[in-house]
């Protein structure tokens, strides 16, 4: 199980659209377009707090998170430590 954290919280900025959300990150001046619920993912973590997988996909999902919504989680938690916005431990 991931347990993240977001370190770099205060260089990222984010702007809700109908149908997407919109990350500026200021360290390499980056725009990313997230689907609404991986933003959401990412916003549960931008208070500097460790989440853990378990607490995301439940605030996400519902307490009962099915195998494939877990993958996607995990998918969307390992994309945004690529992107150095989490740090993630196992």
């Amino acid at each position: 199980m991931l347990t993240c954290t977001c370190p770099c919280w205060q260089a990222l900025a984010l702007r809700a659209y109908d149908d997407a959300v919109v990350v500026y990150d200021e360290g390499p001046g980056d725009l990313h377009a997230l689907e609404p619920l991986a933003a959401q993912a990412l916003m549960l973590c931008l208070d500097g707090q460790p989440r853990t997988e378990a607490e995301i996909g439940a605030a996400l999902f519902g307490e009962t998170l099915d195998d494939e919504c877990a993958q996607l989680l995990r998918e969307w938690l390992r994309t945004f430590e690529r992107l150095g916005w989490l740090v993630c431990s196992e």
